[in-house]
């Protein structure tokens, strides 16, 4: 078996990774702020992720509605005004600071949000060509980096100050910069364009939702991937949800360290962008590095139910950090690899539209059995998950259709 192509990731593409991961700083910023407040004020993690489950069913507007024109504009106008969206809104949050303001806020960012992933991820392979595998582990190490800086900022600040707004205005300047960055990359503007040929792409909105459900019937891989996508978002928010009542409850440390626990998950995260990188594991299949992440989850839950040191549950949330990157970018990079460029806005938004509505299910199921049953017993329970996700994948048959014969499906 061939290595894989040492050359560096073009230029072009790691100005896109430098956008997305500033956007991603942003985001961890908030996630923390949200989180630690809503704690702050109810000291329930029933509340806690009945609040951070809302802003996903904003995302499931999102992609339903985006999936019908998310093909049909430049990819790059996309990315800027959902950078700038972000930034009002964020500042908007600094300006009325209060829970419900919050939690509104959240709500609407998480759907520009969703719509930014997807038209970020269809540009992704158009952009890195064939390295992408090297800019998938690129994208994965910046925004880890990023993710990891915002997190020991946010909770430094919230212990000091006990207030947000700052948080919420500096997120908004991260959310500029992005979008100045990606406004200033120099590449050909056909290569934001979905399809190379206008005449080709489908005008009525009918014929978008067709060609994109059509994709994923002509394709089974693509369907059974996204079915794991979903109980794997599940599994990973859901454990996001855990980890700030566990450090009170579970770890015995200040609930305002649960930006601790976000860190570790951000380092794990870094290191998996570093092992995917590797040749060694580049040269494993798809479907080995998803069940070989998915199997780490699983025994990391089952060890943090098990193991109640802080210190040994911030060494198992890296290696639970690692094991998400390996898995989620290993679905990524076959997704995007293929499918064709001009059905991958619209193939990446329903995915994401199952993503958001696993981890809004998932974000809900951990608070309420946490709060009936332990926080011990839910982090046991998702490690049979992981487990079950684990054997579903090894019954997956990976195989990809060719584009020709996905746009033959789609006229008939």
């Amino acid at each position: 078996m061939s290595k894989p192509a040492s050359s560096p990731v073009p230029r072009q593409a790691r100005e896109l990774a430098q956008a997305r991961s500033l956007a991603a700083g942003g985001d961890a910023m908030i996630e923390v702020a949200i989180a630690l407040l809503i704690l702050h004020r109810t000291h329930s993690p029933a509340a806690l992720g009945l609040v951070l489950s809302m802003p996903w069913w904003a995302g499931i507007v999102s992609h339903l509605t985006s999936t019908a024109w998310i093909d049909r504009v430049s990819r790059r106008l996309i990315l800027i005004w959902g950078d700038i969206l972000r930034a009002v809104i964020v500042l908007a949050i600094a300006i009325i600071p209060s829970l419900v303001g919050d939690t509104i806020g959240y709500f609407l960012l998480f759907g520009v949000a969703a719509l930014y992933n997807s038209a970020f991820q269809a540009m992704t392979p158009v952009l890195s060509g064939s390295h992408l595998k090297g800019m998938i582990s690129l994208i994965q190490q910046w925004e880890s980096l990023a993710s990891a800086a915002a997190y020991i900022i946010v909770s430094v600040g919230f212990v000091k100050s006990n207030t947000i707004p700052w948080i919420f205005a500096l997120a908004a300047v991260l959310f500029i910069f992005s979008a100045l960055r990606i406004g200033t990359i120099s590449v050909d503007k056909t290569s934001w364009q979905p399809h190379e040929d206008p005449s080709a792409m489908a005008t009525s909105t009918q014929q978008q939702y067709r060609e994109a459900f059509i994709a994923f019937q002509a394709n089974r891989t693509l369907s059974l991937l996204t079915v794991v996508s979903f109980f794997g978002a599940a599994l990973v928010f859901g454990a996001n949800v855990l980890t700030a009542p566990a450090m009170h409850r579970v770890w015995h440390q200040p609930t305002a360290r649960y930006g601790w626990a976000l860190l570790a998950i951000a380092i794990g995260q870094w290191l998996g962008g570093r092992i995917i990188g590797t040749p060694k594991v580049q040269q494993l299949t798809s479907k080995g590095r998803i069940i070989i992440g998915f199997s780490g989850l699983s025994v990391a839950f089952f060890a943090l139910g098990t193991w109640h040191f802080i210190a040994i549950a911030m060494v198992i949330l890296v290696a639970a950090g690692t094991a998400n990157a390996v898995a989620s970018r290993a679905i990524s990079e076959w997704i995007q690899t293929y499918t064709p460029k001009h059905l991958l806005g619209r193939v990446m938004s329903l995915r994401g539209l199952f993503l958001i509505s696993g981890a809004g299910l998932g974000t809900l199921l951990a608070g309420v059995v946490a709060n009936h049953f332990g926080v011990i017993t839910t982090f046991y329970s998702w490690a049979v998950l992981g487990g079950l996700i684990v054997s579903a994948t090894i019954l997956i048959p990976f195989h990809h259709v060719t584009e020709s014969s996905t746009s033959q499906r789609a006229f008939k």
